[in-house]
């Protein structure tokens, strides 16, 4: 009997696994050779009931290995061979990116870059992988999602009025895994700030013309290019709008 652990693993599995242990069963006494591919690996280690492990002193290579054993006795007879085959992968998938967010909430729609302000408390999180692994994304150090990469290679995640963010700074990070378990490094962090608050109304203090003379409420003026000035936010934009008289 031979087979491969931890696991333990199925004949023909892959595995991120490249020493990995063998473990099997011979007759006491005897003496056994493991085999990669044909080349000899080494001895296994022989248990008086007749239990064997062996764990290869060096990584096996990327891809396919068929592992042989032969039990050779006292008298230098041999066992027929018993194998296992497996496929070594420690290869990470491709690293995963968060490429940019979308807001569609009502204001300013579109892309949001890094850095970037938000009144979208439901926003979507765009970004790009290897097709079929899966990239779990962090928000804030917690991990909140694991989504599986599609065929063209881009992955989303939004957000839902069930579970909005409320207005604060968010910093997210992706990494991904395999199939075979196989991890990457976190991507570099994409933050942004939900602000869903309106600004205070602001206060207009005065109109005047070109001389600077004040123009009061409801005053007859022959300026045609009144100045207007007023408080607010600092940072806010003012909207103005010139409505006719009735």
């Amino acid at each position: 009997m031979l087979k491969a652990s931890p696991g333990p693993l199925v004949n023909g599995q892959t595995t991120n696994d490249n020493r990995p242990t063998l473990s099997g069963t011979a007759e006491a006494g005897a003496r056994v050779e493991i085999f990669d591919n044909g080349v000899s690996l080494g001895l296994a280690t022989l248990q008086p009931n007749g239990g064997w492990t062996f764990t290869p002193s060096q990584n096996l290579g990327e891809g396919a290995h068929r592992l042989t054993v032969i039990a050779t006795d006292a008298k230098g007879n041999a066992s027929p061979a018993a194998s296992f085959d497996l496929v070594v992968d420690t290869q990470s998938p491709q690293q995963p990116v968060i490429t940019f967010i979308t807001d569609d909430a009502p204001g300013i729609l579109g892309s949001v870059a890094h850095l970037g302000l938000t009144n979208d408390s439901t926003p979507t999180i765009n970004g790009t992988g290897e097709p079929g692994s899966t990239v779990h994304l962090y928000q804030n150090g917690a991990r909140i999602a694991d989504i599986i990469v599609g065929n063209s290679g881009v992955w989303s995640y939004a957000y839902t009025t069930a579970s909005p963010l409320a207005d604060d700074t968010y910093t997210f990070t992706v990494t991904a895994s395999d199939s075979n378990g196989n991890t990457t490094p976190f991507s570099t962090d994409f933050t942004i700030t939900i602000d869903t608050q309106a600004p205070a109304a602001p206060g207009v203090i005065g109109v005047a013309d070109g001389d600077g003379n004040t123009i009061d409420t409801n005053q007859i003026t022959q300026e045609s290019q009144p100045r207007l000035s007023g408080s607010g936010t600092a940072g806010d934009t003012i909207i103005l709008t010139i409505m006719a008289m009735p």
